[in-house]
């Protein structure tokens, strides 16, 4: 008795186990059919979805293919994928068509779209017929929603595509601070300055090499930014010349962020 139930539950426990690997990497594999349900759609990594036996009359007018097919939430052949965006950081999506007849294509919902309001939001941004790619930079922190659909018309088939985004470069600010007080040619002068990136970054300093009125500049030093992206350097003024001392940066970017430049500042002297 003790041998029969011992194997009952061997077999339970093989039936459950073969359940979770069979449902499990099915829930991973798409995304959802409501905006409440959308997986978070992960950077740097291929998710594919899509769905069988797929009834594209549902999700569209024949008397109007252009209609608005991500409004059609609950449908096979509509999905949505969750994807939180941060300002001024862009956001790439790579869209490929897998299965089916017609194409797949995608749009970028915003931050407040919900299963109540899906059938009245507009795409802030759409892919075109025949279009694979879009890219988009917010305005703010927010989770944002990718909806993908089936544009087939107007039969039933298997429908599947793959979905990647990719993490852009995020703005940055440079700053000099023109020094406040007149220096005598000679002295040394601390000039300061400021990277909007929160990690050490190689900053090159520029001095101009001619006139004033000229937009050339030679490059002289890098300097690294600290931790807050402060940095700073010491410059001899020369005893001779004409023309006050007159510098720029430049940030040539990085890993993540875009390259800036700052504007001019000019050191002034003491007569």
């Amino acid at each position: 008795m003790r041998d029969r139930s011992m194997l009952l539950l061997s077999l339970l426990l093989i039936a459950c186990g073969i359940s979770g690997w069979t449902h499990v990497p099915a829930a991973e594999a798409a995304g959802g059919s409501w905006p409440s349900t959308a997986p978070t759609l992960p950077v740097e990594a291929a998710q594919t979805g899509g769905a069988t036996a797929v009834d594209t009359s549902q999700i569209v007018d024949p008397d109007d293919p252009e209609a608005l097919r991500w409004h059609h939430a609950g449908h096979a052949g509509v999905e949505y994928w969750a994807i939180p965006l941060q300002e001024g950081l862009t956001a790439h999506f790579d869209l490929t068509h897998v299965e089916g007849a017609g194409t797949t294509r995608m749009c970028l919902l915003p931050w407040w779209t919900s299963d109540q309001n899906i059938d009245e939001t507009d795409c802030l941004l759409e892919s075109g017929p025949g279009t694979t790619a879009m890219s988009y930079t917010p305005w703010r922190d927010a989770t944002f929603y990718v909806a993908v659909w089936d544009e087939a018309c107007c039969d039933i088939e298997d429908w599947a595509y793959s979905l990647t985004a990719h993490n852009g470069k995020a703005r940055t600010k440079l700053r000099l601070d023109e020094p406040t007080a007149k220096v005598h040619r000679g002295d040394k002068v601390t000039i300061t300055g400021h990277l909007s990136v929160v990690n050490e970054q190689p900053v090159l300093l520029r001095r101009l090499k001619w006139w004033r009125t000229t937009s050339w500049f030679k490059p002289f030093r890098t300097v690294t930014t600290d931790a807050s992206g402060d940095f700073r350097f010491t410059y001899h003024v020369p005893r001779k010349g004409k023309h006050a001392p007159t510098f720029s940066a430049k940030f040539n970017g990085s890993i993540g962020y875009q390259e800036s430049e700052s504007g001019r500042i000019t050191v002034r002297l003491a007569r």
